[in-house]
């Protein structure tokens, strides 16, 4: 049986009998830190898809940071040691005097300024600086697919990209983990609605059989189709997402039970029933559609504890 640890994400809530006891907590470069916290957090730190305006007052005086930024105003992560030594302050600064988080999910640079090896070396200092300071916490690395950023893509997005992290996790003996956004994998192999097959889905799941260990958490979330057929994101269900229904049809529209959905579920299934329990986080910004995307793992077999 496949064993997930239910997350809130924004202010959405599951259906009747799932209690999450984990929040994810957004610590973005203009964030103003939570004044208090109830109740254990994973903390979301920037991510780099737009401009920020670096005023969250966790930000202040991390000249290295501010000053990585593109013209645009788009954050550049791990961008050199000094990048590497500041995010330790602004980690320190955004927590304050919050209980320590339990989570922290760190998202890859860009590769017009460094690659796998030269953020492995920095995130090495980094682990040992963050876990001095917070010696249980766990560290997660998403993959990332999609920017305003014009000057490259991110270093971590497809699965290729995900071994080659896992060898180098073994090869260096870190303690980094990763968070598979299932999504942003399917659109950076080129899969998204309308533009979907069971073989592809099946090659993608099968190849992650040899990191999976590794994989610690899981972000869902759906799609939809908006005004002149735009692709809306973090709103929808796996119906709209698999069967390409417009935004304002889900709902009245009856589920489509469509093979792509009944495979996705199969194969996800089957990747992560390992007896290892994993945390689930549902980027869904709608409450009856993250009721359906829950509803669906629960019928296909996954529970929530």
């Amino acid at each position: 049986m496949v064993r997930l640890i239910p997350m809130i994400y924004r202010n959405t809530s599951y259906p009747s009998g799932i209690r999450p006891r984990i929040r994810e907590i957004p610590a973005h470069f203009d964030k103003e830190p939570p004044s208090f916290i109830s109740l254990d957090y994973s903390l979301h730190t920037e991510y780099a898809y737009h401009p920020r305006k670096f005023n969250s007052p966790a930000c202040q005086n991390l000249t290295h940071i501010i000053n990585a930024r593109d013209k645009n105003g788009i954050p550049r992560l791990w961008f050199n040691r000094q990048w590497t030594d500041e995010f330790v302050r602004f980690i320190r600064n955004f927590v304050g005097v919050q209980r320590p988080p339990k989570i922290i999910e760190i998202h890859p640079p860009f590769d017009d300024y460094m690659n796998i090896h030269g953020f492995i070396d920095l995130y090495k200092h980094f682990e040992n600086q963050i876990k001095s300071i917070y010696p249980n916490v766990e560290i997660l690395i998403e993959n990332r697919y999609g920017s305003q950023y014009s000057g490259g893509e991110f270093i971590v997005s497809k699965v290729d990209d995900l071994k080659t992290l896992v060898d180098l996790i073994k090869r260096h003996g870190l303690e980094l983990r990763i968070a598979l956004d299932i999504p942003q994998l399917f659109s950076a192999h080129g899969l998204s609605i309308g533009r979907f097959s069971t073989y592809k889905i099946k090659s993608i799941f099968r190849q992650l059989y040899a990191i999976r260990e590794y994989i610690m958490s899981i972000h869902l979330w759906g799609k939809c189709l908006g005004r002149n057929n735009r692709i809306v994101s973090h709103v929808g269900t796996f119906d709209s997402y698999f069967g390409g229904l417009k935004c304002q049809s889900i709902g009245t529209n009856p589920p489509t039970g469509n093979m792509i959905k009944r495979v996705f579920l199969e194969e996800l299934y089957n990747l992560f029933d390992d007896g290892k329990e994993r945390y689930f986080l549902p980027e869904v910004n709608n409450r009856s559609h993250l009721r359906s995307i829950v509803l669906d793992l629960i019928n296909a077999g996954f529970k929530f504890v």
